[in-house]
């Protein structure tokens, strides 16, 4: 017979819903461990601005132009449409190597603009980098125009592709922006920065999270901890064919997070070669993406705002951009974006040079869809500087030699 004690209700064990729930105890795990290393904050006594990072594009130039040794007073800003000229551009007027990992002065840009300003004292910065935006611009400006590192004049070049990219996420996805976003406050542009609602929501969470927040930096600290420890041993060890660099690597080097010096570098004398890339062009004119041109341009309103509380002088250029290009690009995108820009330039009281039409480059001028060459780049640098020298507000916020303020004084006579 059954037991009396048959129809009792069983009692549940202590800890038996976990062991039939396991994702609740790997929870209750990780909020422990979160918990304990919230408490204890591993990072508590180191610098911010000392934790290891990434050498990338935005960390090199950072690096360069934050040196106290260095000054600069125009800074150009874009994407790889404006990097290339005047990284090619560069090598072509010094007839030298240029590596622009390390070296993003442009005496290009500085001659031409000190040819048709005697007496001006241009020293400019290349601060154009691989698939930048107007989101990227701003994180620059924030995190390093502060006191004598703010520059006198900014040229912000933009090519179509720079305010409408269908292979762009949004503004937090940069590698560039989340470098950068290291250096500064950005609450008050999470909405921009981050569109989808969902994608806000999963930042936030990740952000009350100590191992998600901080698991970048911590794996940082770990690995130069291992690495010092590791090698005197590596330095014994044969070099390996495998490190060795050869074009693949160069050609793979815009994508790359990780950079070294000598990894990209323009020669002058290098041959004339096209790549017919129009595949990647139609990827990113594919759809007008509406949303994504007024997210874009937000940001750029935001770098002129900046600028113009900062007492910075700004010329807007719009680059060159070929006839094939334009023909792929959705009806109207064209027009919509040059009409925006003019509209700004309008709106903020700065000149506006289009390039496009006064740099005159013909396909020989370029390397593939986007890019120009060291001709096409000494051409549109010459275009800029020109421009700057020949326009009055632009000229005025440069500074002239000490002669040249002489020169200018009146004479006062006893």
């Amino acid at each position: 017979m059954p037991s009396s004690d048959s129809n009792q209700p069983l009692k549940r064990q202590p800890g038996s819903i976990f062991k039939r729930l396991p994702i609740l105890g790997a929870l209750g795990i990780v909020l422990a461990v979160n918990v304990f290393l919230a408490a204890l904050n591993p990072l508590q006594k180191v610098d911010p601005e000392s934790l290891p990072v990434g050498h990338g594009w935005a960390w090199w130039a950072a690096n360069e132009y934050s040196k106290p040794e260095k000054s600069f007073n125009t800074v150009v800003f874009g994407s790889s449409a404006m990097m290339h000229p005047l990284w090619l551009g560069e090598a072509t007027f010094r007839n030298e190597d240029v590596d622009l990992v390390v070296d993003h002065r442009s005496r290009c840009l500085e001659e031409a603009i000190k040819k048709n300003a005697p007496g001006t004292q241009p020293s400019c910065f290349n601060f154009a980098m691989p698939g930048a935006m107007p989101s990227d611009d701003y994180m620059i400006m924030k995190a390093l125009f502060k006191s004598d590192k703010k520059p006198n004049l900014v040229v912000i070049t933009l090519h179509p592709r720079d305010l409408m990219d269908n292979t762009f996420g949004s503004a937090s996805t940069s590698r560039h922006y989340k470098y950068l976003s290291r250096f500064v406050d950005t609450k008050p542009v999470l909405e921009l920065a981050t569109p989808e609602l969902w994608r806000r929501l999963v930042y936030q969470l990740e952000q009350t999270l100590f191992i998600k927040s901080k698991n970048h930096d911590i794996q940082l600290v770990a690995s130069e901890k291992l690495d010092s420890l590791l090698q005197p041993l590596l330095k014994q060890l044969p070099k390996s064919q495998l490190d060795a660099k050869d074009n693949e690597d160069r050609k793979l080097a815009i994508y790359v997070d990780e950079l070294q010096q000598g990894v990209w570098i323009a020669h002058p004398t290098a041959p004339y070669h096209f790549i017919n890339a129009m595949d990647d062009c139609q990827r990113r004119f594919k759809k007008s993406n509406d949303a994504q041109f007024q997210n874009q341009t937000t940001w750029l309103k935001l770098c002129l705002s900046t600028c113009k509380q900062e007492g910075i002088a700004v010329l807007l250029v719009n680059t060159p951009v070929t006839a094939p290009v334009k023909q792929l690009m959705p009806p109207g995108t064209y027009d919509r974006h040059l009409n925006t820009v003019k509209a700004l330039a309008s709106e903020y009281n700065c000149p506006f040079l289009n390039a496009d039409e006064q740099t005159h480059c013909e396909q020989t001028d370029f390397t593939d869809w986007i890019h120009m060459n060291g001709d096409g780049g000494q051409k549109v640098l010459n275009t800029i500087g020109t421009f700057i020298a020949n326009n009055h507000q632009l000229r005025a916020a440069l500074p002239v030699s000490p002669t040249q303020q002489l020169a200018g004084k009146p004479v006062h006579r006893m």
